[in-house]
């Protein structure tokens, strides 16, 4: 069944435009191998690369003037692991491909009206292992009829 909300279409968007992330269509990774969205278990350890992406909330809306219409701001949080040892350059370039795949289209095919410029964070250990990891947090703003979401 399609997304019926503007949220899940969003969601939908996201997860299908991380999936994009492939050296074949030109990116320095193949992070779009392997995305997981809002999951509750570990990446398997076989792969290389992983990106879970998470949808903590969204804010409460706000009237948009005189168009009798509500914005919201989906909030999008999205992990990146290398497994194993990694370089500088491992992590700058996951953090290059989703930033670069964000700037693909920032209203997400006509769905938002803009996505707000996203924080980004590089990391070396988590749980005690060695990875290269990355996290990446943004906003994206979009508009509804009143009392939809």
């Amino acid at each position: 069944m399609p997304p019926t909300t503007i949220r899940q279409q969003l969601i939908a968007a996201v997860e299908a435009r991380m999936k994009t992330i492939l050296k074949a269509n030109g990116y320095n990774t193949d992070l779009g191998l392997h995305v997981r969205v809002s999951p509750t278990d570990a990446a398997p350890e076989t792969w290389e690369w992983s990106m879970d992406v998470f949808f903590p909330g969204a804010s409460d809306p706000d009237a948009a003037g005189v168009s009798n219409r509500w914005d919201y701001a989906l909030d999008v949080d999205i992990d990146m692991d290398q497994i194993g040892a990694a370089s500088d350059a491992d992590v700058s370039n996951m953090l290059a491909d989703v930033l670069a795949a964000i700037g693909q289209d920032d209203t997400w095919g006509g769905l938002a009206f803009e996505t707000k410029r996203p924080s980004h964070n590089p990391e070396w250990e988590r749980k005690g292992r060695l990875v290269g990891a990355a996290n990446i947090r943004l906003q994206i703003l979009y508009r509804t009829q009143p009392w939809t979401i």
